[in-house]
């Protein structure tokens, strides 16, 4: 590397939370002035993790990649891709409940070296309905927000069912926010 470059390297499994906390981090690095711009690389390979016939899981995971770079100010883009877009993070919030890790969880496999997935779909549609007014709370309360003051939405699409939730949970228009392609 060049004088003067420090390259920190930041490894974390958080399947479908992973970009967007990855994303929270690289803001936090950024005000803090750690760093001036951050490289955000999410990739999950889950298809190795079930067999296709396994339709608990089959239907809502696979293997995929996406990457960012996320910066202090503003960069060229030299590219046709598009142009660098201002975004600014005003709150975020994460929820979890270690007693319900049964759920969905990765075990060991000895005929799969990478694990075995394994889910309880009822369980996390039930985390989701208990847990989305809260943290929805928590998101606008920090952002000194109120509901219906957000104008887009960008909902991860788990099942039509998670999706069709969200949706009331924001007040936004049925089928509005499930994406089918």
């Amino acid at each position: 590397l060049g004088r003067g470059r420090e390259i920190f390297v930041l490894h974390a499994t958080d399947a479908s939370t992973g970009f967007v906390r990855a994303v929270v981090v690289a803001d936090a690095l950024l005000s803090a002035g750690v760093a001036s711009a951050v490289l955000v690389v999410a990739a999950d390979a889950y298809t190795k993790l079930f067999d296709k016939s396994e339709l608990k899981v089959s239907p809502l995971f696979s293997d995929g990649a996406s990457a960012v770079i996320v910066s202090s100010s503003p960069r060229e883009t030299g590219g046709a891709r598009g142009k660098a877009r201002r975004w600014e993070i005003l709150s975020s919030a994460f929820m979890s409940e270690g007693d319900k890790s049964g759920d969905l969880f990765i075990e060991n496999d000895e005929a799969r070296a990478s694990g075995h997935l394994s889910m309880n779909g009822g369980g996390v549609f039930n985390f989701v309905l208990r847990n989305i007014g809260t943290t929805l709370e928590r998101l606008y309360g920090s952002a000194g927000l109120e509901a219906g003051q957000v104008g887009e939405w960008y909902v991860h699409q788990g099942s039509r069912a998670v999706v069709n939730a969200a949706e009331k949970a924001v007040g936004a228009p049925p089928d509005s926010l499930f994406r089918s392609s």
